[in-house]
């Protein structure tokens, strides 16, 4: 796994950018990369505490990057920066502009950038988020790669 370091385009490199697609449904949209899925956006919680580690690491196993949402529940969001996703808590109204825009082709690129704090979506307009210090130092900083099973 890796860190998150400088602005990503749903988690993948400058040079897969353009391999980026979305599936956007009415509650749920996730950005698809070559790898995988890198960016999910849900309109619901995601997880009860009693599965949020589970949760957090068939994720972190399918390649997502970071979960974006209006609910995360707190047990849910540690376990997802213990695997190395980014939990991102936004308001309702943002969410619901970035879930439109997930379902429709021409609009559904965005960029997460962490050292900015903000989600960039295809128009251009930057959607704030707030992180703690802790959490933006930690995904930042460069990690080794994980040999086995996630703790």
């Amino acid at each position: 796994m890796t860190g998150l370091a400088g602005p990503a385009h749903c988690g993948q490199p400058p040079a897969q950018r353009a391999a980026c697609e979305v599936a956007g449904g009415a509650t749920a949209a996730a950005c698809m990369g070559p790898a995988g899925v890198s960016v999910l956006l849900a309109s619901t919680s995601l997880c009860a505490s009693r599965h949020a580690r589970r949760l957090a690491r068939a994720l972190a196993a399918r390649g997502v990057r970071c979960v974006i949402s209006s609910q995360l529940e707190e047990p849910f969001a540690t376990h997802c920066v213990a695997c190395g996703i980014l939990p991102i808590s936004l308001a309702d109204t943002p969410l619901r502009t970035l879930l439109a825009d997930a379902g429709q082709a021409a609009t559904s690129l965005m960029t997460v950038d962490l050292e900015r704090q903000e989600i960039v979506r295809a128009s251009g307009v930057a959607v704030p988020f707030q992180v703690d210090a802790m959490i933006r130092r930690r995904l930042l900083a460069p990690h080794t790669p994980v040999d086995g099973p996630l703790p």
